[in-house]
């Protein structure tokens, strides 16, 4: 079985000191993989029901995979 982290380009990881700890650690611990969310266009304004602050950072995946390649071995 392997292992994986999710939604590793939103929250706290949208800013890159943590998303490089993040992948370190990760990385450090043993996990497969890390995984982003991919919703990389959402409704402006924000609808009442999302599920998410107005102000939170989501960041493109893509982007976001390449920085975590840049910053780990494996």
């Amino acid at each position: 079985m392997k292992f994986g982290l999710h939604s590793v380009n939103l929250h706290t990881c949208g800013y890159p000191e943590n998303a490089v700890r993040l992948a370190r650690a990760a990385e450090a611990a043993g996990f497969d993989s890390l995984w982003v969310a991919d919703h990389v266009v959402l409704p402006d304004p924000p609808l009442p029901q999302r599920p998410m602050a107005p102000d939170m950072r989501l960041l493109d995946p893509v982007v976001m995979l390449t920085f975590y390649a840049a910053h780990t071995t494996r």
